[in-house]
């Protein structure tokens, strides 16, 4: 650029010179006869004018064109800038997915690790089924692993939802079953169950270790209010397993509100500590805010460090998140009080 400055600068030079000849040549018209000059020096002047000017008029000439370069360069850096700026923010968005993408695996990886070897074998080849099912011969790819979930999502509330009134169907058979029994057999009923198990996640009262004398209920809700329909609940054991949650809490006080007599199981402080690293979070706006009066005092005090995010921002532990040992220690000396020890 500074070379090109020059040359601009030496043709304007010329340009003012060619300027100055000119007028001279313009004076010669006050002279009426070629007599009274010196033609023939002022003659040779003017063909290095002419000379001069074509150089000059093609010196223009390549001046422009150097312009027209110019500007196409300016206009090239331009869009570079511009395509770079927007390979830059792809880089970065790239990055962000990398990140989160990385961050999902790994929370993957942990839960993974945290699933009993029992539930694995267990459940883990029909998920492989199901999946096949869920997405038929749609291949998984990084681009298209976001779709591929939200159908195997949509796909898997499809099932759940037909699941659930299968299943709510065969609550009311059951406990159809149990009342007409209990009240044909009264004694026997009262010999064959001991203690009940009530859990709300299904896949967990699948998977409930295989306990004498007791008999397990699960995926009521808050619909467990019917259970008080059945009058030999009052009078055997009552063990409630729900979600530590503000909702968990407040099932297991409306159950209380009809069997007073109830327990809960891995429902307190401990158990809740034991797995920080697999806590989830309730969703903000549907968190249980109201307050229960048939707690014990651990169970208040737990609830209330929940509800006013005192332990994190709206803490929850799934029960299904507890391993399958945990659950047998905590089974073992309700079942066993005195005659096993779980290790």
């Amino acid at each position: 650029m500074q070379a090109l400055g020059d040359r601009i600068g030496g043709w304007e030079q010329a340009r003012k010179t060619c300027e100055a000849r000119r007028d001279l040549i313009v004076e010669l018209s006050h002279f009426r006869d070629f007599h009274d000059i010196d033609w023939r020096p002022l003659s040779t002047e003017m063909a290095a004018l002419e000379a001069e000017y074509a150089q000059l008029a093609r010196d223009s000439d390549m001046l422009r064109a150097l312009e027209t370069q110019l500007r196409e360069l300016e206009q090239v850096m331009e869009d570079t800038d511009k395509a770079l700026g927007e390979a830059q923010r792809e880089c970065s968005q790239a990055q962000l997915r990398q990140e989160q993408a990385q961050a999902q695996r790994d929370e993957c990886a942990t839960l993974l690790d945290a699933t009993p070897r029992e539930a694995r074998d267990a459940y883990f080849p029909r998920l492989e089924t199901m999946r096949d099912e869920a997405l038929g011969e749609h291949t998984l790819s990084v681009e298209s692993c976001d779709n591929r979930e939200r159908e195997m999502r949509e796909w898997l509330t499809r099932n759940i939802d037909n699941a659930d009134r299968s299943a709510a169907g065969l609550r009311d058979r059951i406990i159809d079953a149990m009342r007409g029994y209990q009240n044909a057999w009264p004694l026997d009923s009262r010999e064959v169950v001991a203690r009940v198990f009530i859990t709300e996640n299904e896949i967990n009262g699948l998977a409930f270790p295989d306990t004498p004398g007791s008999l397990v209920i699960f995926g009521l809700g808050y619909g467990l209010e019917r259970l008080a329909d059945i009058p030999w609940l009052t009078e055997v054991e009552i063990h409630y397993w729900g979600d530590i949650d503000t909702h968990g809490f407040a099932i297991l006080d409306r159950l209380r509100a009809r069997l007073p007599h109830t327990r809960s199981l891995l429902m307190d402080r401990a158990t809740l500590e034991a797995h920080r690293d697999l806590w989830g979070q309730e969703h903000p706006q549907q968190r249980f805010t109201g307050t229960l009066t048939r707690l014990t005092p651990p169970e208040q005090s737990l609830f209330e460090d929940l509800r006013e995010n005192r332990l994190g921002e709206c803490v929850r532990l799934e029960q299904e998140r507890i391993g399958y040992g945990g659950l047998l220690k905590a089974i073992a000396p309700r079942v066993w009080p005195t005659s096993v020890q779980m290790s």
